[in-house]
């Protein structure tokens, strides 16, 4: 048996391409992909930590339109 990894653009392609499986009678694998970057995941995720350990700012509302 050989895999393949076929990148499907958007939801058309991939229900064409389970389509086409099926007709040909394939096993079909399916693995969920991030849709984000993941440079910008790793930013979240530091941020998420900086608040958990408290390095945060806060800011008055009253001197923020000062």
């Amino acid at each position: 048996m050989t895999a393949i990894t076929i990148f499907a653009k958007n939801k058309k392609e991939l229900k064409l391409i389970e389509n086409l499986a099926k007709a040909l009678k394939m096993d079909i694998k399916k693995e969920a992909g991030s849709p984000y970057n993941p440079e910008f995941v790793a930013k979240i995720k530091s941020g998420e930590e900086d608040v958990k350990n408290g390095n945060t700012v806060s800011i008055d509302l009253k001197s923020l339109w000062k």
